[in-house]
Formats: C-alpha cells, sequence, structure tokens
C-alpha cells in the first residue's frame, strides 16, 4: 500500500492497494483499512478480491471518503491496515 493521494476535489483520498495470495489455492481476500487524522478524521475502506490464483498480484486504486458532515480533510492521514480475511475456493 502507497501514502494515501488526496483527489482533485479535496473531499476523499485515493488509496492503492496490492493483495497478494500467497497461499497454496485460489482464495476470496477482504481487508478493512482505514485511514484518521486530527480533529476526528475517520475513513474506513473495504476492499475485495474474489477468486485471486496463487501467487498473482491484484492492484487497484480506491477512494476513501469520512462521512461524516464537515469532516477536515488531513494533509497525511495515518493508514492502518485493520483486518485482511482469505477464504478458500
Amino acid at each position: 500500500m502507497k501514502r494515501p493521494v488526496l483527489k482533485s476535489s479535496g473531499d476523499a483520498f485515493w488509496v492503492a492497494v496490492d493483495v497478494t495470495n500467497t497461499g497454496t489455492g485460489p482464495a476470496n481476500y477482504q481487508a478493512y483499512i482505514r485511514l484518521t487524522g486530527p480533529l476526528g478524521y475517520n475513513a474506513l475502506l473495504r476492499v475485495e478480491i474474489d477468486d485471486l490464483r496463487p501467487g498473482a498480484v491484484s492492484s487497484a486504486v480506491y477512494t476513501a471518503r469520512d462521512e461524516a458532515d464537515g469532516a477536515i480533510i488531513p494533509k497525511h492521514p495515518t493508514v492502518v491496515i485493520v483486518e485482511v480475511s482469505r477464504t478458500a475456493v
């Protein structure tokens, strides 16, 4: 995961996420990523990847936004991977 980039609209972040299947069989992945900042900024991003083959990497850019009215956008949010789950298919 790379540092989030503030979108040109200024109300959300683009977050680049790579998910790698390090298992021996195909799997579905689900991950939760939290962006936080001063003054209570809190955005939760859910990433889902279906049927990822062993050794394969899924790379995508997602949008994370604090849905609260009047959320103060931080310059450099703190990013934490909250949870990752893997389900064999």
